[in-house]
């Protein structure tokens, strides 16, 4: 049998729920913020020195986004599923860049601006029209992960053997 009381349960139960199902997104979505995580360039752009982490996947890009420079913070960049052609030389001003992806985009040549970054470990190119490591890349000494598969890769530079760190 059903009593008050455990209907009383019952519509308290269902006004829990509806607070979290209405809050919960909103709470989620300011602890993204708060933690430095972005996947929306205008929402990032309001914060820009909490910026540690900003993907723009399958955006439809065309170039890297010139407002990325102000985002001095950042340690995870990932563009991969754009149109990206081309990598510009601002890049290489990011001291504390840990992590690129670049998947699945136009990229033939191989990003020199990239080759700068002392504190990459990740490095993603797959799924280009890459043809050439160049020696530039022995400038990556902290390198452990280098992904260019799906290119079609003919040369790789002596620079490539220099990355003692790959995994």
């Amino acid at each position: 049998t059903f009593s008050v009381n455990m209907l009383n349960f019952y519509q308290l139960d269902c006004k829990v729920i509806q607070f979290l199902l209405c809050w919960l997104p909103i709470s989620l979505f300011s602890q993204e913020q708060t933690s430095g995580i972005f996947n929306d360039l205008n929402e990032a752009l309001k914060q820009p020195s909490k910026v540690i982490e900003l993907s723009l996947e399958g955006k439809n890009l065309e170039a890297v986004p010139v407002e990325i420079q102000k985002f001095y913070n950042l340690k995870y960049l990932s563009l991969d599923s754009n149109l990206i052609s081309s990598i510009p030389m601002w890049l290489s001003s990011f001291e504390k860049l840990q992590e690129i992806r670049l998947n699945k985009n136009c990229l033939t040549i191989f990003p020199e601006s990239i080759t700068f970054l002392e504190q990459l470990v990740t490095l993603e190119l797959r799924d280009n029209q890459l043809t050439i490591i160049p020696n530039s890349i022995g400038r990556l000494y902290n390198l452990s992960k280098l992904d260019v598969s799906g290119n079609k890769i003919s040369l790789i530079e002596n620079g490539f053997f220099k990355l003692s760190n790959l995994k």
